[in-house]
């Protein structure tokens, strides 16, 4: 039971109702967050003595406080760097190709995943960062436009490990192949037996 001591049940207790409202917030919501009653101005919350009708009260638009709370929870826009699956790829599919006018969907991602990214720029993927050849590239539009004629090292960095990216990636042929030229010959002398 000391387990039950370290648990932050604070942030919990507060977090949990804006995890709630973000997931189930388009059947929660007891008005329309966006609707405006001028009539109903600045209305208190119903613990302070206003109607539960309108539990938070309202705005000096009329909008249901409760109603743009849980709006708010709401995502609109989705960031996903990823190395693996699921990744941005199932964000895609899973929540941007259902929802296109609710979620909008940047991505970073590593070189091998990069190709099957390619296919959702720019209707269903709004940017992509693709490894750090993506940074590599992202960072010299960035210097081309801002940095004047002499930049500073420090924004050249991503540029600075395509070497010896290029150097790994050779690295990593080369094994495979000697790999298998190893496995074919060990085969073969196997056969000859």
């Amino acid at each position: 039971m000391k387990w039950l001591r370290r648990v932050p049940w604070l942030p919990i207790i507060f977090l949990h109702p804006l995890v709630i409202w973000g997931i189930f917030g388009l059947w929660l919501y007891p008005h329309d967050p966006t609707a405006m009653d001028l009539s109903m101005t600045f209305r208190p919350p119903a613990f302070a003595g206003g109607t539960w009708s309108y539990f938070l009260g309202t705005d000096r638009l009329g909008h249901d406080l409760l109603s743009q709370l849980i709006l708010g929870a709401r995502a609109s826009l989705l960031v996903s760097i990823s190395a693996g699956y699921p990744g941005a790829k199932e964000w895609v599919q899973f929540a941007v190709a259902p929802y296109p006018d609710k979620f909008k969907l940047v991505a970073g991602c590593t070189g091998v995943q990069s190709p099957l990214m390619f296919p959702y720029l720019p209707q269903q993927l709004a940017g992509l960062l693709a490894a750090i050849k993506g940074g590599a590239e992202y960072e010299k539009l960035v210097n081309d436009k801002y940095g004047g004629p002499s930049v500073d090292p420090k924004y050249r960095e991503a540029s600075r490990r395509m070497g010896p990216q290029l150097v790994a990636h050779l690295l990593m042929i080369a094994l495979i192949i000697t790999g298998n030229v190893i496995y074919f010959v060990q085969r073969r002398r196997e056969r000859r037996r």
